[in-house]
C-alpha cells in the first residue's frame, strides 16, 4: 500500500507528529484485520486544544466531518464521530484501510473552518480498551515560527505505486510481518526507482 504526500507537523513542546493536510489531499490509513470500529474525533485549533462548551464540539465536529467529504455518521448515542463503511476500503492484496480525504474545494473547506487550522484524530478500536491514535490536522493558513511553534517539512513519496505490496498471513494465533519484512519493502521500492526512474539518482 502506498503512502500519501503531506506535511510533517511536529509539536516540540508536546513531541506529538501530526500529518497536515490541505484541501484536496488524501491519505490511506492501513487499519489491519481486527479492528473493532474506526471513529474520527476533531480535537481543537492548532495546537490548543478546544474547550468542550455545550454544543461547540458537537458543531465543529460536524464541520469536519463535511470538510473530510461527509465521513462520519451519528450512531444511536448522537456521537457523530463514526466513520462511514464506504470509506473503508481493501487493496488488491487484501489489506483494510481508511480512505481520507479533504474536500478539493478550498473556498468551502475555508468557510466551514473558519479558515482557521483544525486538528483531528483518528482512533482506530482493537479491544475493549486498545486503541491506536493518529494524528492529523488541516492546514489553511501559514503563521511565522515563534517560540511555540511548528516546523513544517514537506515529503514527496514518488511513484507510490512502486511500493511492493505485501499481505500478512495468520499463522497459529499470530500474524507474518516483522521489522526485517518492512525494511524489504522499502528496499523494494527503492530498487525500482534506481532501475525504473534513473533520473532521481537512485543506485
Amino acid at each position: 500500500m502506498g503512502y500519501e504526500s503531506g506535511r510533517l507537523e511536529i509539536n516540540y513542546d508536546s513531541l506529538e507528529a501530526e500529518l497536515g493536510l490541505r484541501p484536496g489531499q488524501s491519505v490511506r490509513i492501513p487499519i489491519g484485520y481486527d479492528f473493532q470500529g474506526v471513529r474520527v474525533k476533531f480535537v481543537g485549533f492548532g495546537y490548543r486544544r478546544g474547550k468542550k462548551r455545550n454544543g461547540w464540539l458537537k458543531r465543529w465536529q460536524k464541520r469536519v466531518c463535511r470538510v473530510l467529504c461527509d465521513l462520519c455518521e451519528e450512531d444511536e448515542w448522537g456521537d457523530s464521530t463514526r466513520v462511514k463503511p464506504k470509506f473503508l476500503k481493501r487493496t488488491n492484496m487484501g489489506d483494510n484501510y481508511l480512505h481520507i480525504k479533504i474536500h478539493s474545494d478550498d473556498h468551502f473547506v475555508r468557510r466551514l473552518l473558519h479558515g482557521q487550522n483544525i486538528r483531528f484524530r483518528v482512533e482506530l478500536k482493537l479491544g475493549r480498551n486498545t486503541y491506536i491514535v493518529v494524528q492529523y490536522g488541516i492546514i489553511l493558513k501559514s503563521r511565522h515560527r515563534g517560540p511555540r511553534d511548528v516546523q513544517l517539512n514537506e515529503y514527496n513519496v514518488p511513484y507510490q505505486d512502486w511500493i511492493p505490496d505485501y499481505r500478512q498471513y495468520k499463522l497459529s494465533q499470530c500474524l507474518t510481518g516483522s521489522g526485517p519484512l518492512a525494511w524489504t519493502t522499502l528496499f523494494g521500492y527503492y530498487d525500482n526507482l534506481a532501475h525504473k526512474a534513473p533520473h532521481l539518482g537512485y543506485k
